[in-house]
C-alpha cells in the first residue's frame, strides 16, 4: 500500500538531504536567523522536494503509522522552527547585576561571586540585559531552556527573602519567616 504525504516549507527555510552511513537526514535552514537543525529519516520512507514542497512516501504496509509521525514532527518542527521564543530571568536582591565581556556573560551574583558563561558571538545579539532582567530569544526552545536553566542554577530564588534569580512567568510566593 502506498501513502503520500506533503508538506509545504516556508520562504525563509532552505533544505538539503544528507546522508551519513545508513542515516538519511533533511537539513532545515533557517535563512533569517541562520541556524540549521536536522530530521532523521528511516529508509522506507522515501523523501522528495519539488519547489517548496516536500513529498513524504511510504512504499510498506507495516510503517503507516511510522510516516503519520514523521509527517507530524516534521509539521511541528518547521512551525516552531519560525517562531522566536523568549525567556526571561529576574534579577532581584543587592549585588546581582549582568553585562557582556567580549564573548562572555559576565553575572555578579552577590559581592564576591562572579560567574562568566561562553556565548557564541552570533548568538550574543539574541540576549537582551537591562538593569535588573536578562532576556534571551532563540528559535531553537531546547537550546533556549537549557541556556536560561544554567543561568539560573547558578543563584536559585531564595523562597524567604525573595532574593536571587527568577522566570519572569512564575509567580513568585514568599514563605513566612517561623516565629518562636
Amino acid at each position: 500500500m502506498l501513502k503520500q504525504k506533503e508538506i509545504k516549507i516556508p520562504e525563509n527555510i532552505k533544505l538539503y538531504f544528507l546522508t551519513i552511513e545508513n542515516n538519511r537526514f533533511v537539513v532545515f535552514n533557517n535563512i533569517e536567523s541562520n541556524i540549521r537543525m536536522s530530521v532523521n529519516i528511516p529508509m522506507l520512507i522515501s523523501i522528495k522536494k519539488k519547489k517548496n514542497i516536500l513529498f513524504l512516501t511510504d512504499y510498506s504496509s507495516e510503517l503507516t503509522k511510522s510516516l503519520d509521525g514523521i509527517y507530524t514532527y516534521i509539521k511541528n518542527f518547521i512551525i516552531n522552527f519560525q517562531v522566536p521564543s523568549k525567556k526571561t530571568l529576574i534579577l532581584r536582591g543587592l549585588g546581582l547585576k549582568a553585562s557582556f565581556q567580549d564573548s562572555t556573560l559576565s553575572l555578579k551574583l552577590g559581592y564576591s561571586h562572579e560567574h562568566n558563561i561562553e556565548i557564541n558571538p552570533q548568538d550574543q545579539n539574541k540576549i537582551f540585559i537591562g538593569k535588573k532582567f536578562i532576556s534571551v530569544i532563540n528559535y531553537n526552545k531546547i537550546f533556549l531552556g537549557n541556556f536560561v536553566e544554567k543561568i539560573y542554577r547558578l543563584k536559585k530564588a531564595n523562597c524567604y527573602k525573595g532574593r536571587g534569580l527568577y522566570y519572569k512567568e512564575k509567580n513568585i510566593i514568599i514563605k513566612a519567616v517561623k516565629k518562636t
